[in-house]
């Protein structure tokens, strides 16, 4: 079998990915760019392997699809399995139950291969949320794997039946189509971050490192050599804009791509000259080598590292002192597995199916066993003491209250009452229900209908311009129309809903609430402002600190109390007052601030005077919260409604 050369410069160019992965992770500030060294990884992985299938062909005839999975497994899984089992029982330790349902689904996606469809369903890579997710990296691998779980087949029947000189024109027809399909994508959807995570452009990538593969057997070595000693430079000044210019807002994967693969790939074609020069002395520097011959598990490692940082501080900058103990922490465990536990693996002699066995079958039916199971007891509850309290703090409404539920007839309170109120909007005027039902339940009948981001705008249609996703859905539309029909038979409507979210998203919003306010002359109408935000962070970090199964277990200190809590609440006061003007202009229509009902309940929000968290998360009561707020509040919001 023909070898290949080994090339230091890839060694030294895997180096600069990794820490430019690693500079972004680390704080996008560091360097705007840094996340293109994924896309530097796949030019690499894809020239190297094809280099070796293509040696293998030119000496065997053939490509030995059993061999090219042996060395695969024993090179990827040992580790991949070592950093899952770590990550698992970290979140086991740290993670509140819906995380850790997260965490058992992101597993069980990355074992199939499959993460980077999972993250694309859940998350938008860039935004602040995402850097909690221990696996979310595991995407790019996923990718990787689809990749070589076809290409050798491709390679074997495509050496057998055309030239290297078509396979090349070939290649490069299907890297620039796949990159024009994601920018195309883009252009119908500007705001997927599905795109972000689809393997074609992706294999795109690949396919650059693939193509230079086949450029370096149908060129000699000693061709062009002026532009070779210039390759090198080109390369890594291409690199030098990927990573400091370009940045998360930039279109990407796309046409865009060609500049850090193409960068790499001139780097690695500049090397073919093997002459020293300053590129080939950087590239060929033994700490970068060596960074770069641990790349795979300082790529593995660092980022669950960091994701439980953010965790368990709250946020996404990290303190400069765990900033220096997560860094210390990624390298050494990225040394030592690298020398003293993936090397051990790599040299073993077993066969394919042993390899399959023991390496793949046995530790991902472990995983598989760990994720049903997390699964089915909906992240593991059992893990926290005070459970019932857990449950009844982090809990919406029940499904009594119909919440995104199409019920025909959603009725509380005296169901033989006269007196009518209907109850309508998104999430925002779902937990108010059961304040309602606790406030007036007595003396009227009410009717709840609330679906999440659906604004009570009777003019609301398929083509009103809007910035937020989802909000036009069928189950939307569907509560609109039957608020439509039920109109004539209410006696009070009641509107709520997140109000400051759809004036800055909706281009004509005022004046959608103005023609709807209209449209219900007749009735006697009551438009609830928004309750005071929480500060996110906070409120997560207080959750967290009370219930993450670590803290209860050592009984850590809180460092966000009872105090800072209330102190980060926010009125909204800008949206309120907004609103609040737009419903005076009617006679018919009373606005209610939140604030101005029973102010006791907000001296101590988001607690109740018995410590118990009233809010669900940031921006949302919980049903004990609704609930108590009502049965505080129940004589004061009787009489503002009998003066209606």
């Amino acid at each position: 079998m023909n070898k290949v050369r080994f090339i230091p410069e890839v060694e030294g160019l895997r180096g600069i990915a990794v820490l430019s992965v690693l500079l972004f992770h680390l704080n996008k500030s560091f360097l705007p760019g840094g996340y293109l060294g994924v896309d530097i990884f796949f030019a690499i992985s894809g020239f190297l392997i094809t280099s070796i299938s293509i040696s293998e062909f030119a000496a065997t005839g053939s490509i030995s699809i059993a061999e090219f999975y042996r060395k695969r497994i024993k090179r990827i899984i040992p580790l991949f399995s070592l950093v899952v089992l770590v990550t698992l029982i970290a979140g086991y330790l740290l993670f509140l139950p819906d995380y850790f349902l997260l965490l058992g689904r992101s597993i069980a996606a990355s074992l199939t291969f499959t993460s980077n469809f999972f993250f694309s369903q859940n998350l938008d890579y860039f935004a602040n949320n995402s850097n909690e997710y221990p696996l979310l990296h595991t995407w790019s691998l996923s990718i990787e794997e689809q990749f070589y779980f076809i290409w050798p087949l491709v390679l074997i029947l495509s050496l057998r039946k055309f030239e290297l000189k078509s396979i090349f024109k070939g290649l490069v027809v299907a890297i620039i189509a796949s990159l024009i399909f994601a920018d195309a994508l883009r252009l119908l959807d500007a705001s997927s971050s599905g795109i972000y995570f689809n393997s074609l452009p992706r294999f795109g990538e690949i396919a650059i490192g693939a193509c230079l593969a086949f450029l370096f057997k149908l060129t000699d070595a000693d061709w062009n050599k002026k532009f070779h000693r210039h390759a090198s430079f080109l390369g890594l000044l291409l690199l030098a804009v990927s990573v400091i210019v370009i940045n998360d807002t930039f279109w990407f994967p796309g046409l865009l791509c060609l500049v850090p693969c193409g960068g790499a790939a001139l780097i690695i074609w500049g090397s073919r000259s093997q002459e020293s020069h300053w590129g080939s002395r950087l590239l060929n520097n033994k700490y970068l080598r060596k960074v770069g011959d641990f790349s795979y598990s300082l790529y593995l490692w660092h980022w669950p590292v960091l994701a439980f940082t953010r965790y368990l501080t709250g946020s996404y900058e990290i303190p400069l002192h765990l900033l220096l103990i997560d860094l210390v922490l990624m390298f050494s465990l990225s040394y030592i597995t690298r020398y003293f536990f993936e090397n051990k693996f790599i040299a073993l002699k077993w066969n394919l199916p042993k390899v399959f066995a023991v390496l793949l079958l046995v530790p991902f039916g472990f995983f598989w066993l760990a994720t049903s199971s997390i699964e089915k007891n909906e992240g593991v509850p059992q893990r926290i003491s005070h459970i019932e309290q857990f449950e009844t703090e982090t809990s919406f409404i029940e499904d009594k209250y119909c919440h995104n539920l199409e019920n025909e007839e959603c009725l509380f309170g005296n169901l033989k009452s006269h007196q009518r109120i209907y109850l309508i909007g998104d999430s925002n005027a779902g937990h108010f229900t059961p304040f309602i039902v606790s406030a007036l339940g007595k003396s009227y009948l009410i009717e709840a209908k609330t679906v999440d981001t659906c604004p009570p705008l009777l003019s609301l249609t398929n083509t009103t311009k809007t910035d937020i996703k989802n909000v036009s859905n069928e189950h939307c539309f569907a509560l609109l129309d039957q608020f439509k029909e039920d109109i004539g038979e209410q006696d009070i409507i009641v509107l709520a809903a997140n109000w400051g979210n759809y004036i800055s998203s909706f281009k004509d919003f005022e004046k959608d609430f103005r023609r709807t306010l209209q449209l219900l002359a007749g009735h006697k109408v009551v438009v609830i402002g928004r309750i005071p935000g929480v500060d996110s962070s906070q409120y997560n970090q207080y959750l967290r600190e009370t219930y993450s199964p670590l803290y209860q277990k050592f009984e850590l200190k809180s460092h966000i109390s009872k105090l800072d809590l209330h102190n980060s609440l926010k009125p909204q006061t800008n949206a309120n007052a907004k609103i609040k003007a737009i419903a005076s202009e009617f006679n018919y229509v009373k606005f209610l601030d939140p604030l101005e009902i029973n102010s006791n309940f907000w001296k101590t929000a988001p607690l109740s005077k018995e410590n118990i968290l009233v809010y669900k998360d940031a921006g949302h009561l919980n049903q004990y919260g609704s609930d108590l707020w009502g049965k505080l509040s129940a004589v004061k919001v009787q009489l503002i409604f009998r003066e209606l």
